[in-house]
């Protein structure tokens, strides 16, 4: 039998230089996935095609929020304006950071989870798009804008997960329970997944709560006519 002798084990300092190695390797591990995150967010920058005037405004105004932010870290208002002048003159990078920034500082409000989901829809970043959006749904639950955002976002770019959209207007409607938009986007969505009954349905209901909606009352007749068609 072959005995391995672990008494060098015991040694304090050989014990102090593999936890440092060890909490070396930790380090540059997270660094390395922190880096990795940081690079994932990144956003391409877009093409300005501005006037020499309006350039000239807009990087003025750049200048001017950011002294105000400098005067007052917690104005909001100056957030926003810097956001929107950086994305104007094509700096979605810029743009993102500031939002970022104030979901960090104003943990409750909806609009910079909504924009910065807007700005990662823009740039192919659907995933953490649709995180955004769902952060702004639930700091603003009666906005139906908000469900909105999410229900194109599964539409058009996330299509793995367009059967959640009737959950998540159920959740809306849950409440905001005569919101005319929610019952508009679930009769859409079950049109075009060509559910007649479900379509008609919403639109019917949609109507008890706007008589003069002259969109959904055509919408309506049209599905009734293809119904009577197809039996």
């Amino acid at each position: 039998m072959v005995i391995i002798n672990v008494s060098f084990l015991k040694s304090p300092k050989l014990i102090i230089v593999l936890g440092a190695v060890v909490l070396a390797a930790l380090v540059a591990l997270v660094g390395r996935e922190s880096m990795l995150r940081r690079s994932a967010r990144r956003l391409p920058a877009a093409i300005a095609d501005l006037a020499p005037e309006r350039m000239r405004e807009l990087q003025e105004d750049v200048t001017k929020r950011e002294a105000e932010i400098q005067k007052n870290i917690n104005d909001f208002s100056a957030y926003v304006a810097l956001s929107l002048a950086k994305t104007e003159l094509g700096d979605r990078d810029g743009a993102a950071e500031i939002y970022r920034t104030m979901n960090q500082l104003f943990p409750g409000n909806y609009l910079s989870f909504q924009n910065l989901g807007k700005l990662y829809e823009e740039t192919g970043k659907y995933e953490m798009a649709a995180e955004q959006f769902l952060i702004a749904i639930d700091h603003a639950p009666r906005i139906p804008h908000m469900y909105r955002n999410l229900v194109n976002l599964y539409t058009y770019h996330l299509k793995s997960r367009t059967e959640d959209i009737p959950r998540v207007l159920q959740k809306g409607l849950g409440i905001i329970p005569g919101s005319v938009d929610l019952m508009a986007m679930m009769a859409v969505y079950y049109r075009d997944r060509g559910d007649l009954t479900q379509a008609i349905h919403w639109y019917e209901l949609l109507l008890v709560h706007d008589q003069s909606n002259g969109t959904a009352l055509e919408e309506l007749k049209e599905l009734k006519a293809q119904m009577s068609s197809e039996k």
